[in-house]
This record gives structure tokens, C-alpha cells and sequence, in this order.
């Protein structure tokens, strides 16, 4: 999502539907691997259990024949789970989503931000990552919009939109990072199919996501633990807490699933404005931050997932960090 300059607002904002992510994909053949090996594991339980009453010779042989199934199953395993990770490396981006037509999980992920958007008011245009690679350079960015805010999950970059997030950055550019795991993964596109290829930090010549963000990916537990932010630190943005009642101590949000957190290349002066302690074991702690550049670049990162909630103090929160970032 991009917020345009007033003098080049756009007066009827597109939405594009997201490419489908690689994680969620994966995610999916798991679990129908898993589903079935486990049904095969099941009825070879289902057959050893009177083994006990048969004779000695015919235990030996339904012993040998369970072995022989067993290998078999872990055969079948190690191949689905061979399969199922060169599937992860790429994905199709004509292919529909399933059920309803939505992305998984986008009422939980992604419908908070945007009833929280409409209630605001706030104008915005919507932009999609064929957009981002129709933008030939980011001094069309920065002429158009004062702020770039990345509302989801967005894990997956090419090195185009990187580039031209970056330079739009250094140039003065604004941006908000609601989620967690941004900017993870350097992707190719070849026509239809995106390719994951390595991260970011990986490369020959590192870039690593926390010099743009501020976090990077720390952990994940598939979902299973939230908890609420702890307030920091109110001296770096004192903006971002007004109408709040926070101070520091103060708890607030529900938030987790995935993590990032500051590194040694985050940014100088990146500032900790508030944690989930502990959150996904010790020392596996999700970072709130902010920064800001010598070029006037203001760039804040939740660090969990997602920040946008029903809570009226996380509304006032993001009213705040809106009218602070959404202007030179």
C-alpha cells in the first residue's frame, strides 16, 4: 500500500490480488503429506495389535512383512517430503487460490489492517508487486508518495523491488512494516512461475533485510503463540504513543506467530520502542522498532504478526504512526 502525495493522488485506488505465498503452499502439501502417511502408519498399528496371540512363526513373518511396510511408508515419506520441498521453491502465479478465492489466512492476517483503514479514512492507493515492477526507478516513487506501508507477510522480494525499495528509502522515503518476516527471500520471476532463490543475508555480497527494516526473521512456531507487546522505550517516539495511556511498562496488542528482531545491521539509531518477551522460547524476542535516516527517512517495523487489531489503543497507535510517516 502506498499513500499518495495529494498533489498526485490517484482517484480511484486498484487492488491487485497477491501472488500466493510459498510458506502457505508448503504449509498445505505438509499437511496432506502428513495426513496420509499417518492413515498408512495407523493401519500398520491396526494389524500389530493381536500379534501377541499368534504363534510364534506367524509373528515373526507379520513382524518382517511390518518392517518391510514401515520402510516402505518412510520411503514414500522422504520422497513426498523431497517433492514437497521443490515445490516450495516456486510458485505459480496464475493459480488461483482455493475455497473461497482469498489467501489463507487473510481474515486473520490481513482483514484487521484494512477495516481499520476504511474506519480511519486515511486515502491510500494499493499497489501490487506487478506495479513495483513497472516502476522504472525510486524517484517516480518518491515524487508520488511519502510513505510505502507493507501491511502483510511480505517475505518474498525480487531483486527490483528491493533495489527500488531501498533507493526510495535513501532518498527520504517513509515506510511501515505491520508484520513480521519482510524482505526474507530473494525471488526470480519467469513469466507465470516466481522462484525462491536465497536470502538476502545469504548472498555472496550479504544484504541483509534489518539495514531496510530495521528486524529481520528471528522464529517462527507455525501460529501457536501471541502474547501482547511490552512498551520499551517512549523517549524515541514519543508521537507514536499520544492518546495512548502508554508508558513504559505498559502492555498492549496480541500479536506473534512469526518474529523479527534488531540485529548488528540494523540501522545506527535504531531505536527497541517495544517487545513480546521470551515470546517463542528464551531469548526469542519479537522487536518493535523505529528509525530514522540523515536524509529525513522515517521507517517503523512491528516485528510479529500483525500489528492491526480490533483494539482501540492499537487503532489510536497506528492513527499516530499514519499522520507522523504519511508526510515529508
Amino acid at each position: 500500500m502506498r499513500v499518495p502525495r495529494e498533489a498526485d493522488s490517484v482517484a480511484d485506488a486498484r487492488a491487485h490480488a497477491a501472488p500466493a505465498a510459498y510458506g502457505q503452499l508448503a504449509a498445505v502439501a505438509h499437511r496432506e503429506m502428513h495426513a496420509r502417511v499417518a492413515a498408512e502408519e495407523h493401519d500398520i498399528r491396526n494389524r500389530a495389535v493381536d500379534k501377541a496371540a499368534l504363534r510364534f512363526d506367524d509373528a515373526r513373518r507379520l513382524g518382517t512383512q511390518e518392517q518391510r511396510v514401515t520402510r516402505r511408508v518412510r520411503a514414500r515419506r522422504a520422497g513426498r517430503q523431497r517433492d514437497a520441498a521443490a515445490r516450495r521453491e516456486s510458485a505459480r502465479l496464475d493459480r488461483p487460490f482455493m475455497g473461497d478465492g482469498m489467501p489463507p489466512f487473510f481474515h486473520r492476517y490481513d482483514l484487521p489492517f484494512l477495516r481499520w483503514l476504511r474506519a480511519s479514512g486515511h486515502d491510500a492507493d494499493f499497489l501490487g508487486d506487478d506495479d513495483l515492477d513497472r516502476v522504472g526507478d525510486a524517484a517516480t516513487l518518491l515524487r508520488r508518495y511519502d510513505l510505502l506501508v507493507f501491511p502483510g507477510h511480505h517475505e518474498y522480494v525480487t531483486l527490483h523491488e528491493r533495489d527500488l525499495v531501498e533507493q526510495y528509502r535513501d532518498g527520504g522515503g517513509n515506510l511501515a512494516f505491520l508484520s513480521a518476516d519482510a524482505f526474507h527471500w530473494r525471488v526470480e520471476r519467469h513469466g507465470a512461475v516466481l522462484r525462491r532463490k536465497e536470502q538476502w543475508r545469504s548472498l555472496g555480497h550479504p544484504r541483509p533485510e534489518s539495514a531496510v527494516v530495521g528486524v529481520q526473521y528471528r522464529a517462527s512456531d507455525d501460529g501457536t503463540h501471541r502474547a501482547a507487546y511490552v512498551v520499551r522505550s517512549t523517549r524515541c517516539t514519543p508521537w507514536l504513543f499520544r492518546g495512548t495511556g502508554l508508558e513504559r511498562g505498559s502492555r498492549f496488542g496480541w500479536s506473534g506467530v512469526e518474529i523479527s528482531a534488531t540485529t548488528v545491521d540494523s540501522p545506527a539509531g535504531t531505536c527497541v520502542v517495544a517487545e513480546i518477551p521470551n515470546l517463542l522460547g528464551a531469548g526469542r524476542t519479537a522487536q518493535m522498532t523505529y528509525y530514522e535516516t540523515r536524509r529525513g527517512a522515517k521507517v517503523f517495523a512491528a516485528g510479529a504478526f500483525c500489528l492491526a487489531n480490533r483494539s482501540a489503543t492499537v487503532a489510536t497507535l497506528l492513527d499516530n504512526l499514519w499522520t507522523r510517516l504519511a508526510r515529508p
